[in-house]
């Protein structure tokens, strides 16, 4: 148990589903400008890091991907790393989440930059993690907890419920329909949520957020337990690589649980 700080990336448009060719060009340039860690070469490991990836058809969850394969895995390897367009491309119409689990020494290790700044300092040591999660999902997601993104029940105008009683990609989402059982199509950026910070992070600070937390593609940075003594951001140059690679103006918001 502890505090946990979590930060996410959105798409302006929450509609957005980034292409097989757009989803390769990202996890490729963010290798090359060391925020994901590059191919292993060679039998040794200079790390222990790792990337996992599930599917959801709509009805059935898919094969579990890893790369590194561990030994005696049952788990099914990625055929290349990065993934390839074509190893995106076959999961076209399902949720999708890839993870990469990157501890402080693997980044260390490989001279990894982290993906938020201000960077970490001796003080903050857990802040050196920066597991990072993609995910893709054809219905809306509502990312982060409600007293803190402050994300109203959602409900189309007509009163009805949006919400989808269908599994979770993440353990902290709740699924939203495209559009109403009376045929009116969500708009996620009608929803106004307020990012307001607990106690003990920044003050009370309080950002207004078109959008809240509700997409169908995030990129989520989890550095660890700990309360952050200066707001933190995703790094210029990390958000600049994502918006080129996706063709999407992006936005970012954080919390503390």
């Amino acid at each position: 148990m502890g505090v946990e700080y979590t930060h996410f990336l959105f798409p302006e448009d929450r509609s957005f589903v980034p292409s097989a060719d757009a989803l390769s060009r990202l996890v490729e340039a963010l290798v090359d400008a060391q925020f994901l860690p590059p191919p292993i070469e060679g039998k040794k490991r200079a790390s222990s890091w790792w990337l996992s990836g599930r599917s959801y058809d709509g009805e059935n969850w898919g094969d579990t991907y890893e790369y590194p394969l561990k030994r005696r895995s049952n788990r099914v390897p990625f055929l290349r790393y990065p993934p390839d367009p074509q190893w995106f491309s076959q999961f076209e119409y399902h949720d999708l989440r890839l993870s990469w689990s990157i501890s402080s020494a693997d980044r260390d290790a490989l001279k990894l930059r982290h993906p938020l700044t201000p960077s970490y300092t001796k003080d903050d040591i857990s802040y050196a993690h920066g597991d990072l999660t993609l995910a893709i999902t054809q219905n809306f997601q509502k990312y982060g907890l409600d007293e803190i993104l402050c994300t109203p029940e959602i409900h189309c105008s007509c009163g009805e419920s949006l919400d989808l009683s269908v599994p979770r990609l993440l353990n902290y989402c709740q699924r939203l329909a495209n559009e109403c059982t009376c045929g009116k199509t969500f708009d996620p950026c009608a929803v106004i949520g307020t990012w307001v910070m607990a106690a003990g992070g920044w003050g009370n600070e309080r950002i207004a957020i078109p959008g809240a937390g509700i997409t169908k593609f995030a990129l989520i940075c989890e550095p660890g337990k700990i309360i952050p003594r200066i707001r933190p951001s995703f790094d210029r140059s990390f958000l600049a690589i994502c918006s080129e690679a996706l063709g999407q103006e992006v936005a970012q918001c954080g919390e503390i649980a």
